[in-house]
């Protein structure tokens, strides 16, 4: 549990090291006679489930045996965020382990705790039909009811069932339809009906109110907050099918706020209103890593990059960032550098990127001094001194050689290209210019 405003870390239980934490691959269907759909699972994986808030964690040992195709453990840990630890005590191969692909397994309420798991009725077809239990427990970690319902459900969803934070619904795909539903635990009764792959978001974290992809167009998903208790819709906006897209480690959403207010994902915080398109209260716009053009000093210990985003300078041996000069807004992807360079002090540096522009940078005070228009032509190199950048002229208006100064003005001519259709470039300049 890490308190990340604080710096505080507490180290809720250690692993064994020799058993495998990643969650382990699905049954491949790829394989013919006896082998098809056969389980891939490992003889021992940890799985640990988030609880909403962060207010607690819930540690599974999962056991399976290949040749029985049965699980062989039981129960699991309870951690809570102070110190408090409850073991939860059932038998993994009567009533099966929680969802490995999503947090949202376990509830805990003031009285009892609530667990959703789920087992393949035939024992290792976990793509075919599967039972789906809650399992009730008290504060004290033993067993009072196993709720089972007796209709199967889709074993290849499985993995994506979750549990709403109060215990009180749970999303799972039944057998007998194409779509999961919110199902009441218990009663059994189904509420909302989603037709979205991966439909459920998340919950709210009181457990009220849960967060739902739906189609919209075939760009867009609607995103919708659905009180689970009656399906109402609350508000609804969309995001691309792309945005949408993703689980495990590529799961774009992350979080979402009390009330379903706020819905937090990778690529940004929406706020919970209606609207066409989401209302953002932070759109992350981050820039992929594309180093256009480097160079060393004259002393060869420090390196400038180009990038798209920002100028910046390294220590040529340890490589740790000694400058960084961030542009008020990041050059496109596909963006060719001309050059970036020191002057002789390696006070400044002077960079073009074609067709985008011209900056001189201040590492004194990691600020960009200048900034020119782009260059109208290629082979770009800057003067010496600093006073200007020289380029060559497109074909079609002459390839002569020019010199555009920073401090303005129109550029000149400093050398005429004598040949048609062909243009002169400048390989070289000699520290006096």
């Amino acid at each position: 549990f890490v308190e990340p405003f604080k710096g505080k870390v507490k180290v809720a239980a250690g692993i064994d090291p020799a058993i495998a934490e990643e969650a382990p691959e699905p049954a491949d269907n790829k394989k013919r006679g006896k082998d098809k759909g056969k389980s891939s699972e490992p003889a021992e994986v940890y799985r640990v489930h988030g609880g909403p808030g962060g207010m607690f964690a819930l540690s599974v040992l999962v056991k399976y045996d290949k040749d029985s195709k049965k699980y062989t453990g039981e129960g699991a840990t309870l951690h809570f965020a102070d110190e408090k630890s409850i073991t939860l005590n059932w038998d993994h191969d009567k009533y099966g382990i929680p969802p490995k692909n999503r947090d949202a397994v376990c509830a805990v309420n003031d009285n009892e705790i609530v667990v959703l798991v789920t087992k393949p009725r035939t024992p290792g077809a976990f793509s075919s039909a599967c039972s789906l239990s809650t399992l009730v427990f008290d504060k004290k970690g033993s067993l009072k009811e196993a709720q089972t319902d007796p209709q199967p459900y889709a074993g290849n969803n499985a993995p994506r069932f979750t549990l709403s934070p109060d215990g009180t619904y749970f999303v799972a795909h039944p057998e007998d339809g194409m779509h999961p539903y919110v199902i009441h635990r218990g009663t059994w009764e189904r509420g909302y009906k989603t037709d979205y792959y991966d439909a459920c978001v998340g919950f709210a974290p009181e457990g009220k109110i849960g967060v739902f992809l739906e189609n919209k167009t075939p760009e867009r998903a609607s995103l919708k907050a659905i009180e689970l208790a009656t399906g109402k819709e609350l508000w609804a906006t969309s995001v691309t099918h792309e945005e949408a897209g993703g689980e495990n480690d590529k799961e774009p959403f992350t979080s979402i706020g009390p009330g379903a207010t706020v819905v937090a994902a990778k690529f940004g915080i929406i706020q919970g209103v209606t609207s066409d398109e989401p209302t953002w209260l932070y759109r992350a716009k981050a820039v992929d890593f594309e180093p256009l053009c480097m160079s060393y000093d004259d002393s060869g210990k420090k390196v400038a990059v180009l990038a798209l985003d920002r100028i910046f300078v390294l220590d040529a041996k340890s490589r740790e960032e000694i400058n960084s000069i961030p542009f008020e807004s990041a050059l496109p992807s596909g963006t060719l550098g001309e050059f970036v360079t020191f002057d002789s002090k390696g006070k400044k540096i002077l960079a073009c990127a074609r067709n985008k522009g011209v900056w001189l940078v201040d590492l004194a005070t990691d600020t960009i001094e200048k900034n020119l228009p782009m260059i109208p032509g290629t082979w770009a190199r800057a003067m010496p001194d600093f006073s200007g950048v020289l380029y060559s002229q497109p074909k079609d208006e002459g390839g002569n050689v020019m010199l555009q100064k920073l401090d303005g003005g129109e550029p000149t001519r400093i050398y005429r290209c004598e040949y048609k259709d062909t243009l002169a470039v400048c390989f070289w300049i000699s520290e006096k210019g």
